[in-house]
């Protein structure tokens, strides 16, 4: 009995010492960035929930992140312009990017340079963890809300590493056992509570508390990974990355997955497929673009733990099945670009890999951005030229526009 009330004081003091260490990660954050102490402080703040999915929060922050009243990060939107929506995920939003270098910002400015105007504007519609899968339904409302001259699309493969069909998704939760985490949970806490004398009974509580918390609500961990990456050599950084990817998933209950089945690719042609047939029966030309990211074809040994970086995002997809991903996902743009006869930029085999343009992963730093403009502002251009030429026969539309353009509608 003495060693079990030994076992349950050392396992009482490891928590009381992460406890301690997770409450100076909230004080630091709260005296660096005057974030809130209590709760999630991540780009979630950013976001909310509406009938067709997740939005971003108008008048809210994360970090150095603004969104407007409109919904969106950037200036408002101004009338009689020529308008362009950028639709994308946290890349398209600019996660690493100094302010007003993200690549939407930087189009605004090539392209407004390139004609001498400032009647050019762009809105930037992507936010952090968006999902594609959800940009068909919101294509009437975007319309109908910014009357969008252009609209260029620059799709995140990640986020369809778990969408599934529905009528798959389904038969899949009913044929699935509990999760192995929850079995295993629900035993050792039998197991510990017939063990515990009833003085320290309280253990129970403990223990509960520390299987409901999710691992990503641990401030700390976000504190140690930024301290590993400082000072541990990076082979021991990919090695924690890894090790705490798969906890993620074991924690979540996911299987892991050495690359995506094909249904997921199917699932975000027919997203693709939909988003263009509905933009086109608006009349709003488009400009696809692939996706682009660090690695390339392969991963050097030195660019290893960036890569691990990108799945410690997405736990259940194993490292070497992101850019089996990348390229699959990549060559569906290609081919639906190709059979819609859709402009498109191939970013993936123009913008070159490594750290010069790719802060992390996939996030663009601001050369990286300027890139993107750039590729983007040259696909834009003939349809921008057109657009100017004929603009005293769409003041009419514009003076519509502006009526439009209000928080409440």
């Amino acid at each position: 009995m003495a060693k079990v009330i030994l076992l349950a004081r050392i396992l009482l003091c490891a928590m009381l010492t992460l406890g301690t260490l997770e409450m100076l990660a909230r004080l630091d954050d709260h005296v660096r960035e005057g974030a809130p102490f209590f709760g999630r402080y991540d780009t979630s703040l950013l976001t909310a929930q509406d009938r067709l999915g997740r939005i971003l929060r108008p008048i809210s922050q994360f970090a150095r992140w603004k969104i407007n009243g409109w919904g969106y990060r950037g200036p408002a939107p101004r009338p009689g312009t020529v308008r362009i929506i950028c639709l994308g995920a946290s890349e398209t939003f600019g996660i690493a990017e100094d302010d007003n270098r993200e690549y939407p910002r930087q189009l605004e400015d090539q392209l407004n340079e390139r004609f001498g105007t400032r009647s050019i504007e762009v809105i930037n519609l992507g936010f952090p963890g968006g999902n594609f899968h959800e940009t068909p339904a919101r294509i009437p409302e975007i319309v109908d809300r910014y009357h969008p001259d252009f609209v260029t699309i620059y799709p995140s493969p990640a986020q369809y590493i778990l969408q599934r069909k529905p009528s798959q998704s389904h038969e899949s939760a009913r044929q699935q056992p509990p999760p192995l985490r929850s079995q295993i949970e629900e035993k050792v806490l039998r197991t510990i509570k017939s063990w515990l004398p009833p003085r320290v009974a309280v253990f129970n509580r403990y223990w509960g508390g520390l299987t409901r918390l999710g691992l990503d609500d641990l401030r700390i961990k976000g504190k140690m990974d930024g301290l590993a990456v400082r000072t541990l050599p990076p082979a021991v950084v990919a090695w924690w990355r890894h090790w705490f990817a798969n906890l993620q998933a074991w924690h979540q209950g996911w299987p892991l997955m050495d690359r995506l089945p094909e249904e997921t690719f199917e699932i975000f042609r027919d997203d693709l497929v939909a988003t263009l047939k509905l933009l086109d029966e608006r009349g709003v030309p488009v400009v696809l673009a692939t996706h682009a990211q660090r690695f390339g074809d392969s991963v050097a040994p030195e660019e290893r733990t960036a890569l691990v970086a990108w799945r410690a995002f997405y736990p259940p997809l194993k490292e070497d099945g992101f850019l089996d991903m990348d390229h699959r996902l990549n060559q569906v743009i290609r081919e639906v670009a190709l059979a819609r006869g859709v402009r498109m930029v191939d970013a993936a085999r123009i913008i070159p890999p490594g750290p010069r343009y790719f802060n992390d992963f996939v996030h663009f730093t601001n050369q990286g951005a300027e890139k993107m403009a750039s590729l983007l502002a040259g696909q834009l251009a003939p349809l921008v030229t057109a657009k100017l030429k004929n603009r005293p026969e769409t003041r009419e539309s514009m003076k519509h526009t502006t009526q439009a353009l209000s928080p409440t509608n």
